[in-house]
């Protein structure tokens, strides 16, 4: 089993990336709770089976963050689509550099968003030792999917 951590900022889309990701491919994803307020969600895809643990938002849970790190092969930041909520994720972003895993940034809402993706992610930049490269990828809704996959998806794309 393949595992990741999906941390961030309070309210920044976390429990909802994790659970649509999870239904992508599986019909019913199993979720229970860990330590604290983290919660696992086991789910296939790709003929793998995958962990995610979603750890709670908020400074003040950091400190869950670095156990659960420790057991995942890589990490998805949750980060705000506006710059100065953005800056919130710094501290995330620097525990997820200790760490040392492969991190993937997920700013959420961009389509409600006044700032431009491109500054977001300038606004992170000096929070973190290494280059971030911008890759953006649309979530779209598939236009001859069968109809149970696209309500799937579309909890993706919504």
């Amino acid at each position: 089993m393949r595992a990741f951590a999906v941390i961030g900022p309070s309210q920044t889309g976390k429990t909802t990336l994790t659970g649509a990701l999870a239904q992508l491919e599986d019909a019913r994803p199993m979720t229970s709770r860990l330590f604290g307020e983290a919660a696992i969600t086991t789910f296939g895809f790709m003929g793998d089976r995958w962990a995610a643990l979603d750890v709670p938002g908020g400074h003040d849970n950091l400190s869950q963050a670095g156990p659960v790190l420790a057991a995942c092969d890589a990490a998805v930041l949750c980060v705000p689509a506006e710059i100065e909520a953005a800056v919130l994720a710094a501290p995330f972003l620097r525990l997820l550099e200790d760490a040392g895993l492969p991190t993937f940034m997920f700013i959420n809402k961009i389509d409600t968003a006044t700032d431009r993706v491109s500054d977001v992610v300038a606004s992170l930049q000096p929070y973190c030792a290494h280059g971030i490269v911008l890759r953006q990828i649309p979530i779209r809704r598939l236009r001859a999917a069968p109809a149970a996959a696209a309500a799937r998806l579309g909890a993706v794309a919504g």
